[in-house]
């Protein structure tokens, strides 16, 4: 944990911890490492830089996964070098898509083609109202991200967003990689510790809508009617492509 904004590394405004708690609740077994760059739930423009930071400190801590629960309005080209480095090392990074619905356009660094967009649904794979159109010749992900129990400091809470979206998001495939990884090829594996990777496996996971976006639904794959064997191969079969 670490922290770059503020003077403790007190959440003051929950989001972080939030996202935290969700994470594991859906990867019991993943290890978080948290970054602190915000203290309030709108960030400066001189701030994202600390964005960058945080993301290098992610490569050295080795991590399989970035979650980046937030959006800016603007690019950044700091920003966008950061993630091209994470890119080229083979991490997999995820991002949340925005909450301003069809009057806001894709956050960023959501928008950058290097990076997991994640539009928020309800429990049945809806599109929850919040997330901004699908856009043309992209997978537009979407899992859980509303109407979700939380808990706060002792407080049942229920929040919506696609920041939460993009937490189970990011437990998805955490629980991906621990699952699949054991079983796989050395390039195999390679290949699936990457946004790239990643995007192939969500494909594979999701149910597609009509209104341009994919469902994540892991339970589709590993369901009753599937052998370990037809599940095996059609995961080798994907990430050969």
């Amino acid at each position: 944990m670490i922290n770059f904004k503020g003077n403790s590394m007190e959440d003051e405004i929950g989001h972080g911890t939030l996202v935290a708690e969700l994470i594991l609740r859906l990867a019991p077994e993943a290890t978080l490492c948290v970054a602190k760059v915000a203290v309030a739930k709108t960030m400066p423009e001189e701030d994202t830089q600390l964005i960058s930071r945080a993301i290098y400190w992610a490569l050295q801590q080795d991590v399989d996964i970035i979650s980046l629960p937030l959006g800016l309005d603007l690019l950044d080209p700091e920003l966008d070098h950061a993630i091209k480095k994470a890119t080229e090392v083979g991490k997999i990074l995820i991002a949340a898509a925005g909450n301003g619905g069809l009057n806001m356009l894709r956050a960023y660094p959501a928008s950058n083609r290097n990076v997991l967009c994640i539009h928020a649904s309800d429990g049945k794979g809806k599109e929850g109202g919040i997330s901004p159109n699908a856009w043309d010749n992209d997978d537009n992900f979407m899992t859980l991200g509303v109407d979700i129990s939380l808990n706060w400091r002792d407080t049942p809470i229920v929040k919506s967003g696609t920041s939460f979206a993009t937490a189970v998001a990011a437990a998805i495939a955490a629980d991906v990689l621990a699952i699949i990884s054991p079983v796989v090829s050395k390039d195999h594996r390679k290949c699936l510790r990457s946004s790239d990777g990643m995007r192939l496996m969500f494909r594979l996971l999701s149910a597609k809508a009509d209104n341009g976006y994919s469902y994540l639904a892991p339970w589709n794959l590993w369901g009753k009617c599937k052998s370990d064997e037809l599940i095996r191969e059609l995961i080798l079969d994907t990430l050969k492509r």
